[in-house]
């Protein structure tokens, strides 16, 4: 294990490709869209939730209006900075605006076997074998459970990946592949495990769940109802990923158990911007 973790830490360096003018007229269209286009969300609770918050809601096509003042208002709430928390204090990540950190990206379903050169399916062993090597690299700062372990039980498979990376690596652990209630209330529960207990856990939890957006103007109402349970029973941080094309957990082709077949977003490294934008 390699307590040591890397990150780029200068505020010098500073990327700016658009200026503040433009910025702000894609913030008001992005506003505009939300308030008169609207945003699918499949998920019961998620629309109780913008119901009660002051939104338009049309519970037949789940599509949600949302004036730019409620947008704005939930923004004020965000914290400008907080920790990603690790097993390890010492390995714990602060994103203050100050710090670029690398992970594993994750959800692919094949991978080349480093023993025989051949293209196949990925497997649980290939998670823990990738999480061992993340461990003890110190460039990689955290873990977004890199490949599908296509061997285990679709409806238990996202535990399972979590499980393996826990117990090979003491640093952050981050997901996508929790999708569906039983396993977000499993998921919270080996969290809490990895704290010491609920409070710790809301205090400093060891795990953050990625959600994705499905365009067009849409969300998965699996991995959605999964991300706002977590959300409420560990406060655990919420990240979010813009792809141009997605397709739902329970939609995908060519797998009867409907994540078999999940089209992989998989490169050879995330980098996680310390402005929890």
């Amino acid at each position: 294990m390699n307590k040591n973790i890397k990150s780029i830490q200068d505020p010098r360096l500073k990327l700016d490709i658009l200026r503040p003018d433009n910025v702000q007229k894609i913030h008001e269209a992005t506003l505009n869209i939300i308030a008169n286009t609207g945003v699918r969300f499949p998920s019961k609770r998620a629309l109780e939730i913008w119901e009660r918050s002051g939104a338009q809601v049309n519970h037949d096509t789940m599509m949600v209006k949302a004036p730019g003042e409620l947008i704005e208002e939930a923004i004020k709430h965000c914290p400008p900075a907080y920790t990603l928390a690790a097993r390890d204090p010492e390995q714990d990540l602060p994103l203050d605006g100050n710090h670029v950190y690398l992970g594993t990206d994750g959800c692919g379903v094949q991978i080349i076997d480093p023993y025989s050169s051949e293209l196949r399916t990925s497997k649980l062993e290939d998670v823990v074998d990738i999480a061992r090597i993340a461990d003890a690299i110190e460039e990689i700062a955290f873990h977004w459970v890199p490949v599908s372990a296509q061997d285990k039980p679709a409806e238990s498979r996202g535990l399972s990946e979590l499980k393996a990376v826990w117990e090979n690596s003491t640093k952050h652990v981050q997901t996508e592949s929790v999708y569906n209630e039983a396993e977000a209330y499993a998921a919270v529960e080996m969290a809490k495990m990895i704290a010491g207990d609920s409070e710790a856990l809301r205090n400093r939890p060891p795990l953050s769940i990625m959600q994705c957006t499905a365009s067009p103007l849409g969300q998965d109402g699996g991995s959605l109802d999964a991300a706002l349970i977590v959300a409420y029973r560990c406060a655990c941080p919420m990240s979010g990923s813009r792809i141009a094309r997605c397709l739902p957990t329970s939609r995908f082709s060519g797998g009867s158990d409907g994540r078999t077949a999940k089209p992989s977003r998989s490169s050879s490294a995330k980098i996680r911007f310390g402005d929890a934008s």
